[in-house]
């Protein structure tokens, strides 16, 4: 995998957080992982306090990407600019605050 960069999603959860860690483990010792968190404005405080704890079991930060101040506001905006909570494709602040994000 020389050369290539693994993108390790973290959520904030436990899940994903022992995954990232496997992935450093197995692939980070060449810098080839970054972690990533999409970021919806929407998350309980504590979550930032294990994304926290997490940077140092890791040993490298986790960045944070977001759509919060580009095409919307909050979590809130996103549900009054397309008058929708849920489609029938899931919950639309997932789709534009997470997929859309994850895709760019």
């Amino acid at each position: 995998m020389e050369n290539k960069k693994i993108i390790c999603w973290w959520s904030g959860g436990i899940t994903s957080a022992v995954a990232c860690k496997t992935a450093l483990d197995l692939f980070g010792s060449k810098n080839q992982c970054r972690v990533i968190m999409i970021d919806t404005g929407n998350e309980d405080e504590d979550t930032y306090r294990f994304k926290i704890d997490c940077e140092k079991w890791y040993g490298q930060p986790i960045e944070v990407i977001t759509e919060i101040g580009k095409d919307y506001e909050s979590i809130q905006d996103v549900w009054t600019k397309h008058k929708s909570l849920n489609v029938a494709t899931g919950a639309i602040c997932s789709t534009q605050l997470k997929r859309r994000v994850r895709e760019k």
